[in-house]
């Protein structure tokens, strides 16, 4: 009896303890998931009298995203030509005649250089052009020059460094030779200068190494500063009689043998005939009053030099490095002596050269 009491006592044990978790099961199912708001109250946001929940945009933008143009490739454009120049009748007739190019060079003075490199220059007066020399650009195309009969005047630089410059030909109408005119024009050969040339001006065959043999006008008064200077294979010179002056380096590193300086010649510059290695006499003549330093400077075969009474004023290094083996001076000289081959000067007693020693 006892033990179907504890039997009915268990099973109600267990019926009890399964109810409470059904009934709370079906209890939430009935639940609502929404949240009681107090009475009164709404979920919705109040904002302030006349505020939108729109956001205003600036005016005139809108919000649709705009996508940028199609970005269309620029159309390709043909190079432009430059056009032609037009062809008149003078450009016509020099072609025909084979002028590759001209132009003016003095107030009455024309100029034509053509395929053959013949540059002829036509007029009459001087020679005369600004700092360029018109033709400067065809200086390596000219191979002669025809300067023809009216032009008075050589212009200065005028044929400087024209390298392939043979020949040329002067009319005596010319009267003067421009400074550094003919400079290292090395292939320039036989230049006859015309008896009334004046002046020959500084530089103006300057290193011009194809000159052998040259005459100098009878007219001349004037040669200027290194006017032949470097003329390295010029063996011979004849000074004419009425030229005034011989500039310094006049004659400097030719290859001059024997000179005689006539009597005209008032001076002569420094190192007028210095490096002349082959140069044996020299004879200034009576007339010359001044002579220059370093005259005759590495002139070491020489042999005489003759100094005549007129001569009042010997540089002191006058004949510095010059191997003479003799020196003569007048005995009518005031001022100088040379007694045993040494010059003296009276006025200055003072010791100017000696000849070099020799066993």
């Amino acid at each position: 009896m006892l033990k179907r009491i504890m039997a009915l006592l268990l099973c109600a044990v267990m019926i009890i303890s399964f109810l409470p978790a059904q009934a709370l099961a079906e209890e939430t199912e009935g639940q609502s998931t929404e949240t009681e708001l107090p009475e009164g109250q709404s979920m919705e946001t109040e904002l302030p009298e006349g505020q939108s929940m729109e956001t205003e945009l600036p005016e005139g933008q809108n919000t649709e995203t705009e996508l940028p143009e199609e970005t269309t490739l620029p159309e390709e454009s043909e190079p432009e030509t430059e056009e032609e120049p037009e062809i008149t009748e003078a450009d016509q007739v020099s072609v025909a005649s084979g002028i590759v190019d001209s132009g003016v060079c003095g107030d009455d003075l024309t100029w034509t250089l053509d395929m053959d490199g013949v540059l002829i220059i036509s007029g009459t007066g001087p020679m005369s052009f600004g700092e360029t020399v018109p033709w400067w650009e065809n200086e390596y195309s000219i191979h002669s020059v025809i300067i023809e009969h009216g032009i008075t005047t050589i212009g200065d630089h005028a044929f400087e460094s024209c390298g392939n410059l043979g020949s040329i030909v002067i009319p005596d109408t010319v009267t003067s030779i421009g400074d550094w005119a003919f400079q290292y024009c090395k292939l320039l050969k036989n230049v006859v200068i015309p008896d009334n040339v004046t002046r020959i001006g500084d530089g103006a065959f300057y290193q011009c190494e194809g000159i052998k043999d040259l005459s100098l006008p009878s007219a001349l008064k004037t040669i200027g500063n290194e006017a032949f200077a470097y003329c390295q294979y010029l063996f011979q010179i004849a000074i004419p009689d009425g030229v005034t002056k011989i500039g310094a380096g006049a004659f400097k590193q030719c290859y001059l043998q024997n000179l005689v300086i006539p009597g005209s010649v008032k001076s002569v510059g420094d190192e007028a005939f210095a490096n002349n290695y082959f140069l044996e006499t020299i004879v200034f003549s009576e007339g010359l009053t001044s002579i220059g330093e370093a005259v005759l400077s590495g002139c070491s075969n020489m042999k005489q030099i003759t100094i005549p009474a007129s001569v009042t004023d010997i540089a002191p290094a006058a004949f510095k490095w010059c191997h003479a083996d003799e020196l003569v001076v007048s005995d009518e000289n005031p001022r100088y002596d040379c007694s045993e081959n040494v010059l003296f000067d009276r006025t200055n007693k003072a010791l100017l050269w000696c000849a070099p020693y020799k066993e």
